[in-house]
């Protein structure tokens, strides 16, 4: 019940977020499905932090939405710090990083649609969430903050901070999964392997790169962009997904280089984790273009 429960948090948080971000029940849930059972959270099955901490996203980003409209500001406000502390609680720094910078941009983009002084009350609000969250849990995150000095993540290298990429020529396996190959587990791969049969031909492993929504959900995002391109929630979306993308290609981009002196991200590896951003992004993208489809 305890793993169930993530993936059932995050359809039904990912379908408020869509409603309140202005998409149609059937919009809404198709999004909320494609991310729920995207292939990063899917592959992430056997890591419970990774898939407990994602969950709880697009619940402050539906707090910030409804923040953003002036709508019962206490009890969201209280809403994206119960979101909030248990994505930290969830017990997954790496996670927990790339969505603060995921909340900020999305509260800087936020701002800029409001403007004036409903973006400068909007912005100290959603601050002191972002600040609040991590003092309540402080219990969990001081012994962590402690031992990350004092273990080889306080110093990684360049080299390990860009392992477990998603290498640029296997780029294709997020439209075409099992282009390289299946990955069918430890046991199984050792077995076969010892036959002389190798199941598996991309580098790392099949789970750490895997992104893989769908291709109608592809061709439906692209709908979604094309048919309500002036919406601004449809660029910030995009952006976010080609960020997170180029970010997951870890050093197979320039990108890799200015980004490992960013703000705590040098302490993780496996860059290829920011897919899970990528494929929230194509969910919302998806959503929105089935909301457009279905309301004309």
């Amino acid at each position: 019940l305890f793993v169930v429960s993530a993936y059932v948090m995050a359809a039904y948080f990912t379908f408020g977020f869509l409603r309140s971000a202005g998409g149609t029940n059937i919009g809404a849930l198709t999004g909320a499905l494609l991310f729920s059972l995207s292939g990063f959270m899917v592959s992430n099955l056997c890591h419970i932090p990774i898939v407990h901490a994602a969950a709880y996203i697009p619940l402050v980003l539906w707090a910030f939405t409804e923040l953003k409209k002036n709508r019962a500001t206490a009890k969201w406000s209280l809403i994206a710090i119960a979101g909030l502390s248990c994505s930290i609680l969830a017990g997954h720094p790496q996670t927990l990083v790339y969505s603060y910078y995921l909340y900020i941009l999305f509260i800087g983009a936020q701002a800029l649609i409001l403007g004036g002084r409903e973006a400068g009350k909007f912005l100290l609000r959603t601050a002191a969430i972002l600040s609040l969250a991590p003092l309540i849990c402080a219990i969990s995150l001081m012994p962590m903050l402690e031992l990350s000095e004092q273990c080889t993540r306080g110093n990684l290298p360049f080299g390990s901070y860009t392992s477990y990429n998603l290498p640029l020529a296997q780029i294709a396996s997020v439209f075409f999964p099992t282009i390289f190959g299946i990955d069918h587990g430890a046991e199984k791969i050792d077995f076969l392997n010892s036959l002389g049969v190798k199941t598996y031909f991309g580098q790392w492993n099949f789970q750490s790169t895997a992104a893989f929504l769908g291709s109608t959900a592809i061709a439906l995002g692209l709908t979604g962009i094309l048919g309500q391109r002036k919406r601004k929630a449809i660029w910030f979306w995009t952006a976010v997904a080609i960020i997170s993308l180029v970010f997951a290609l870890g050093d197979s981009t320039f990108f890799s280089i200015p980004a490992f002196y960013l703000p705590g991200l040098s302490y993780f590896r496996c860059p290829a984790r920011a897919l899970l951003f990528f494929n929230l992004s194509l969910a919302v993208l998806t959503s929105l273009g089935v909301s457009s489809l279905s309301k004309n």
